[in-house]
């Protein structure tokens, strides 16, 4: 490839980039907080009558797991959403648009 091809590959990517960064971070944040953002995510899937799920953690040795991150962020958009924009939690962040 060349330079500008290249280049303009990582330009039309970095939206997709940024929003798996956020969902990783996301679901770190609440893997790893058992006593605030775990229970808060539950109530927020609960809320929005969804099955209690965890999201799963991009891990590089699993190539598909982006992909199923991918899609569990557009089946629970609506609680990710509600959980970000809450500013007690902290998650604020990693809150998506509907743009990325």
């Amino acid at each position: 490839l060349t330079k500008e091809v290249l280049a303009e590959l990582k330009q039309s990517i970095l939206s997709v980039r940024s929003v798996l960064v956020k969902l990783c971070k996301t679901a770190y944040a609440i893997i790893h907080s058992l006593t605030k953002l775990l229970p808060a995510w539950y109530v927020q899937v609960t809320s929005c009558c969804l099955k209690k799920m965890m999201m799963p953690c991009n891990v590089a040795t699993h190539w598909n797991l982006t992909y199923w991150m991918l899609v569990f962020a557009v089946e629970y958009f609506k609680a990710l959403n509600a959980i970000t924009v809450d500013h007690f939690l902290n998650l604020c962040k990693h809150k998506m648009s509907k743009k990325n």
